[in-house]
């Protein structure tokens, strides 16, 4: 992941909804259980000053390769009917659990 492409996420979102303002978890929704889970999916509202969106964001339990405990942000995809979703990473194949743990942070195997 580089500096490019994260500045060019933001950019997106800043032209389709303005600046952002603050997130919430989405309370029509029923908080994912964890127990005996890899990987589980939060749903979010995301403010910004011109629209509110839904977002629904990967939290990376264990690795799924490993099954050591990582606890770690996976995939991250805004849902726009009218625009096309977004996500983050790009490119990130959010049905597929391996590509969302790896999403270019920092971690303490790869020195960084």
């Amino acid at each position: 992941m580089t500096d490019e492409e994260i500045q060019e996420f933001i950019d997106q979102l800043r032209s389709r909804y303005g600046e952002f303002s603050s997130a919430e978890i989405d309370p029509s929704q029923t908080p994912p259980t964890a127990f005996g889970q890899q990987i589980i999916m939060y749903s979010y509202l995301l403010h910004f000053s011109d629209s509110t969106v839904t977002a629904e964001v990967e939290i990376v339990i264990a690795d799924p390769q490993t099954g050591q405990f990582v606890m770690k942000p996976g995939v991250m995809t805004i849902r726009d009917p009218e625009n096309g979703d977004l996500s983050f990473p790009p490119l990130a194949d959010s049905n597929n659990p391996d590509d969302s743990a790896d999403v270019g942070l920092p971690d303490e195997t790869d020195g960084g």
